[in-house]
C-alpha cells in the first residue's frame, strides 16, 4: 500500500470522459480550451478573462518564475518546487522560517522581506504542515509588497477558504489551484491560475499553444461535473484525517493540525524516524519520507502521509502501533 498519493478514485463522469477521448488523441485539441474556462469560472466566481488552464500547476511555476522570479521570496517548510524551478532559472532564491520550536507555521515575511522581492510565494494550505494561512495574512502581503504575490491553492477544496476573492483588488496577486489533489488526476496534470485580465493577459499568449492535452482537458469539465461526488469523498477524508491526527498524538507523535489531504507526523528523533520507515516498507506500507530535498526549509524526523480509505488507515495506523512499541520497549 502506497500512502503517499490519492484516496480515492476520480469520479465515474471523468473516467468516462477520458475513455470517450481516446479516439481523438490523434489529433490537436483545436477547439480550444473555452468549454473548461467557462467550467472553471462558474466553479471559481470569477470571469472567464480571469482564468488560465496550466498543464498542472507546475507549467504555472515555470511561467510565473520566468516572468518575475528575479528574486524569490519562499516561506520555510514548503513545497520544494518553487525553490527547485528558481533556482533552474538562476533566480537569487531566499527562504524565510516559518516554522517555530513549538510546531506553529506562520507566514512572516519582514517589509525588508518584501522590499527585496519580486515574486513572493504563499502555500495555503501549506505543504507538507496543512496549515491554512489566512486571507487577512494574505493581504497583508500583497498590500506591503511590489512583488508578484502567489497563493498557491493546490489543497483549496479540503480547506473550504480562498484567496479568490482578492484578484480584482491587487494587481500583484495570482491563485494557483490544480486538479490533481481533491479531483485525484494527478496523472494527467491539469492546473490553473486565477488573476486579474492582465496578468492572464499575458501569461495566455506566453504558454504553449496546446499547453493542455485533449484527455485531461476533457477530464477537467466532467470533474466540474461531478462537484457533488467530490464533495461526499472530501468530507469522509477529513474525518479519516482528523481521526489519524488523534491517533498518532495519543501515541506520542507529533502531528501538525492540518487543513489539507495529508497529515505531517514528527517523530520524538531520526533513529525512531527510521525504525519505524524501514518497518512499515518491510510491510509493504509506503508512506512519504518528507525531508530538505521535496519541501524546501524542512528538516529533522518527519513523515507525510497522504489519507487513504478507511480499511488502510486502520492498517497503517495498527502497524505503526505495533512498530513503536518494538521499538520502545
Amino acid at each position: 500500500m502506497d500512502y503517499s498519493g490519492a484516496g480515492y478514485q476520480p469520479s465515474p463522469a471523468v473516467k468516462s470522459a477520458i475513455e470517450e477521448s481516446i479516439p481523438f488523441i490523434d489529433t490537436y485539441p483545436h477547439e480550444g480550451y473555452d468549454e473548461l474556462h467557462r467550467a472553471l469560472t462558474r466553479y471559481c466566481g470569477v470571469k472567464k478573462d480571469n482564468i488560465l488552464a496550466t498543464n498542472g500547476a507546475d507549467e504555472a511555476i515555470g511561467l510565473l518564475t520566468t516572468h518575475y522570479g528575479q528574486r524569490i521570496l519562499i516561506p520555510a517548510p514548503t513545497y520544494g518546487e518553487y525553490e527547485y524551478i528558481g533556482k533552474s532559472l538562476d533566480s537569487d532564491v531566499r527562504l524565510k522560517e516559518c516554522l517555530d520550536g513549538n510546531g506553529e507555521y506562520k507566514v512572516n515575511y519582514t517589509k525588508k522581506d518584501l522590499d527585496w522581492a519580486t515574486l513572493v510565494w504563499i502555500c495555503s494550505p501549506n505543504n507538507p504542515t496543512g496549515t491554512y494561512v489566512p486571507k487577512q495574512d494574505i493581504e497583508q502581503v500583497v498590500r506591503h509588497t511590489k512583488a508578484m504575490v502567489v497563493t498557491d491553492e493546490a489543497y483549496f477544496e479540503y480547506a473550504g477558504k480562498s484567496a479568490i476573492g482578492l484578484i480584482n483588488k491587487y494587481p500583484n496577486l495570482v491563485v494557483l489551484r490544480t486538479f490533481s489533489k481533491a479531483f485525484s488526476i494527478a496523472g494527467l496534470r491539469l492546473g490553473y491560475m486565477v488573476s486579474n485580465r492582465k496578468v492572464i493577459s499575458k501569461f495566455s499568449v506566453s504558454k504553449q499553444e496546446y499547453n493542455v492535452n485533449r484527455v485531461a482537458r476533457a477530464a477537467g469539465i466532467a470533474a466540474l461535473k461531478s462537484v457533488d461526488y467530490y464533495k461526499e469523498k472530501i468530507s469522509e477524508t477529513k474525518v479519516l484525517r482528523d481521526d489519524f491526527q488523534e491517533f498518532s498524538r495519543n501515541i506520542g507523535i507529533w502531528a501538525f493540525d492540518s487543513d489539507a489531504r495529508f497529515s505531517l507526523l514528527r517523530f520524538r528523533d531520526e533513529n525512531e524516524l527510521d525504525y519505524v520507515y524501514r518497518n512499515l516498507e518491510r510491510r509493504h506500507i509506503f508512506v512519504f519520507r518528507a525531508s530538505a530535498s521535496e519541501f524546501s526549509g524542512l528538516n529533522g524526523p518527519y513523515i507525510r502521509v497522504a489519507i487513504s480509505n478507511k480499511a488502510e488507515m486502520l492498517e497503517l495506523e495498527s502497524a505503526i502501533l505495533e512498530i513503536l512499541k518494538e521499538y520502545r520497549s
